[in-house]
């Protein structure tokens, strides 16, 4: 139980540094044109919203 503890506030750290966030600024928007391009049909048809 422990061990998860220590592990969880590891990676909540690990989140907030410099560099992985300069990492998520560059990842996001290709993964926002993914999401675009997959579920661009299934939301114009109404079977999903956005």
């Amino acid at each position: 139980m422990a061990g998860a503890l220590v592990m969880s506030a590891s990676m909540a750290v690990l989140v907030y540094t410099p560099a992985v966030r300069a990492a998520c600024a560059q990842l996001l928007p290709m993964m926002e044109q993914v999401y675009r391009r997959l579920l661009a049909v299934p939301i114009g048809r109404g079977w999903l919203r956005p």
